[in-house]
């Protein structure tokens, strides 16, 4: 894994994540591959995710037959860098 940040995400909300199951690999390792949305609502509050991707995340909420991302990172790179 590289030193360099993949994303670079303010210190407060990383600590905010502190259920990763994955230690943050998202904003370290460029070849991790975040959890694929499928739809973002409420101006990126609300991020609907593949469930099929995110099996492992301590952020997964069940919603009817999906899942919403209750991942302070995931939401904070999708408002900044819309991925």
């Amino acid at each position: 894994m590289e030193d360099k940040p993949k994303y670079q995400i303010n210190a407060d909300i990383v600590a905010q994540a502190d259920q990763c199951n994955t230690c943050h690999r998202c904003l370290k390792d460029p070849t991790f591959d975040l959890c694929r949305i499928d739809y973002v609502a409420a101006s990126g509050e609300v991020l609907f995710v593949s469930a099929d991707q995110c099996r492992d995340c301590g952020y997964q909420i069940p919603f009817g037959e999906g899942l919403v991302c209750g991942c302070p990172v995931r939401k904070a790179i999708q408002k900044k860098y819309s991925i």
